[in-house]
């Protein structure tokens, strides 16, 4: 039998099981890959208007991992991200769904478990109990939160007679909506809105999306392109100017709901460099090149780009498939790309 034949063979019966399978991750495109849970990946095919889930259980031996919105893959249970025990033996929560826990057994065992239908897993008591009983972690303000991977269901925090700040019931949103840390919302609610430029503002404004990413505006109109901050720097927004991360406050970046579906968001500063996965590749030496601070373009290669700061540089690496534009001063598509 030809490999082709299997495959398709297999997205059969996969498709069956699909149909038949409902979880928290909800498939919004094809060729993406998301968790249900730590012991569920789960692979979306078909059509773009309607994909189709194809639930993979990862084993005994590995667990899911997200890498991010539309991304994601059984990994051995030293490399389980969210879903890596930290204490054994011990019952921890399943962070993408809370009907879910992990048993915790050694650091080389862990199996992800179900809890009864009706009930979820309370990382506080470290069992399943009835949905509705589901204690949220402790409250810090008064008004409405969520420990719902999914934004499906949300509580509320109030001052009980005692003056005790304490968590209602858990509530559920009217499907399809979704909680957005405030409301119940329409899940297209969720998707931050384009940059603009605020009405005759002047200065650096960081991005609706990326807390690396900034624009420059001059009396409430945009000027240039839109441009990234140097490798582990983030843009604060009160300062108008890039500085390490540590040194940002970070309510002043996007705040994006985990639920939305971030997959179509252009992010030309994520994860810009290759330096964050190898360390030691970026170098930093005096240099002749930088006449300005900014980006420079890289003589010969047009993947990377060296980056100026006070006269000195290090060498930075456009993410996968984009390349430096010397026109427009950051990485970009080859559909949209001029010349390095």
């Amino acid at each position: 039998m030809k490999k082709s034949t299997v495959i398709l063979l297999l997205l059969h019966v996969m498709s069956l099981l699909a149909n038949l399978a409902t979880g928290a991750y909800t498939c919004k495109a094809p060729n993406t890959f998301g968790c249900d849970n730590c012991g569920t990946l789960v692979i979306c095919q078909g059509t773009t208007a309607n994909p189709t889930r194809y639930p993979v259980n990862c084993g005994s031996s590995k667990v899911c991992v997200k890498s991010s919105d539309t991304q994601a893959g059984c990994k051995p249970l030293n490399d389980g991200g969210e879903c890596k025990c930290t204490d054994s033996p011990s019952l921890q929560k399943d962070p993408f769904d809370i009907k879910y826990f992990i048993m915790c057994l050694s650091n080389t065992a862990q199996f992800s478990v179900k809890c009864e239908e009706g009930k979820a897993f309370d990382e506080i008591k470290g069992k399943c109990i009835a949905t509705t009983a589901v204690n949220p972690p402790t409250c810090t303000e008064t008004g409405f939160s969520s420990n719902d991977p999914s934004c499906k269901t949300y509580y509320g925090c109030y001052y009980d007679q005692s003056n005790v700040l304490t968590p209602t019931e858990i509530f559920s949103c009217v499907e399809p909506n979704l909680f957005d840390g405030s409301e119940c919302v329409p899940e297209a609610d969720l998707i931050p809105n384009a940059f603009a430029c605020p009405p005759a503002e002047d200065g650096g404004f960081v991005d609706t999306v990326e807390c690396n990413k900034f624009h420059t505006c001059s009396a409430g109109a945009e000027t240039g392109d839109p441009l990234c901050c140097p490798k582990g720097e983030l843009f604060d927004a009160n300062r108008m100017r890039c500085f390490p991360a540590a040194q940002v406050d970070k309510s002043l970046c996007p705040q994006i709901s985990p639920c939305a579906d971030t997959s179509a968001l252009e992010k030309t500063c994520e994860d810009n460099t290759l330096s964050s996965l190898f360390p030691g590749l970026t170098t930093f030496a005096p240099g002749v090149l930088c006449s300005k601070d900014g980006p420079v373009p890289y003589p010969g290669d047009c993947t990377k780009y060296y980056w100026c700061s006070s006269g000195r540089y290090t060498i930075q690496f456009c993410p996968p498939k984009l390349l430096f534009d010397k026109t427009k001063g950051y990485c970009t598509l080859p559909s949209d790309f001029s010349g390095c």
